[in-house]
């Protein structure tokens, strides 16, 4: 293990606690349960997958594959701070609205707790994403994080110039190592051409993986895990080579309050104020929004496809795949 803060190498640490602590996400013996089952089916399709044995073709374990990562997305301990933060600053934003009640924060418990009924809630979100399976054949093993599944978006980042943007928009990519050579790629097929989908990818370029890795450093909350000790110096390299040239965190979250200026009809304009701004007037619109960093190299295997297809809300949501547009709320777009 490598801890991020004073890049100290731990050897032979336990597994256990690493991302969550014991009663992470309280003490309702049936949620555990249910984790646990999730968890004991995750590690069946893991073992087809590193034997050679898992099919796309098989609907039901696809899916199952697809759930997972936007469980494990979601249920980190680095997620719930993510979501604690983002609660922080919303109620910092309402507390510049005149007259306004705010509740009690609430504890991390709740906050987790609040992050599983979403994943619950958005359990769909990734089923019409593609599925592919890279191959490490450099000499650099995959490492992996305490977040271990990375969300991005190349084509929002790179094209759109959009940082905030969610698992439903076109673009998506999720990316989760599940052994040191063996990487789960989700990706969304109307946007980029990786190869026919279900298929497996060779890397066969090292700073491919050095690329996923430093995505894992990125997302992760305080470490890093590799398999062999003798992978020290390549760990300290890329550890080194991450702080000096990639954002430290993937994600962060940006406060907006935005003070009514002009209404005419049925539409009303709101302006931005600044953080030492006063209001004049009492209608304020309050806005916590997501920021996903710019990683300043992408992987070679993600390229985009000459015909990309995805659904325009007309809003300031911006481009969504079509299967969310579909599915999430659909009657909203149609």
């Amino acid at each position: 293990m490598l801890l991020l803060k004073s890049g100290e190498v731990r050897k032979r640490v336990s597994v256990a606690d690493q991302c969550s602590k014991p009663y992470f996400y309280g003490t309702d013996p049936k949620l555990e349960d249910a984790i646990q089952e999730q968890e004991a089916n995750y590690g069946i399709i893991r073992d087809a997958i590193l034997g050679g044995h898992f099919s796309t073709k098989d609907f039901d374990e696809s899916l199952f594959l697809k759930r997972f990562i936007l469980f494990q997305h979601d249920r980190t301990l680095s997620s719930v701070q993510n979501g604690t933060d983002a609660l922080e600053k919303l109620r910092k934003g309402f507390r510049r609205v005149p007259g306004a009640e705010i509740e009690p924060m609430p504890d991390q418990r709740t906050v987790t707790q609040f992050a599983m009924q979403a994943y619950v809630d958005n359990l769909p979100m990734l089923d019409d994403l593609s599925i592919c399976f890279l191959r490490n054949k450099t000499k650099i093993d995959f490492i992996i994080g305490d977040h271990p599944a990375i969300h991005t978006n190349r084509w929002q980042l790179q094209w759109q110039k959009r940082p905030n943007f969610g698992p439903g928009h076109a673009g998506t990519i999720f990316l989760m190592p599940i052994s040191p050579r063996i990487c789960v790629l989700l990706y969304d097929g109307d946007i980029y051409n990786v190869g026919r989908a279900g298929s497996w990818l060779d890397l066969i370029k090292d700073i491919d993986a050095e690329i996923v890795n430093k995505f894992q450093f990125s997302n992760a909350n305080s470490a890093i895990y590799f398999s062999e000790i003798s992978d020290n110096t390549h760990i300290n390299r890329q550890f080194s080579d991450f702080r000096s040239g990639w954002p430290q965190k993937l994600l962060s979250n940006n406060l907006r309050v935005a003070e009514l200026s002009e209404e005419v009809d049925d539409l009303k304009k709101y302006a931005i104020l600044s953080d030492d701004q006063i209001p004049d007037r009492s209608e304020l619109f309050v806005h916590v929004q997501q920021q996903h960093a710019v990683p300043p190299k992408w992987p070679s295997f993600m390229r985009y496809r000459s015909n990309p297809r995805f659904f325009d809300t007309k809003s300031g949501r911006g481009f969504i795949r079509r299967h969310t547009a579909s599915w999430h709320h659909g009657s909203e777009w149609f």
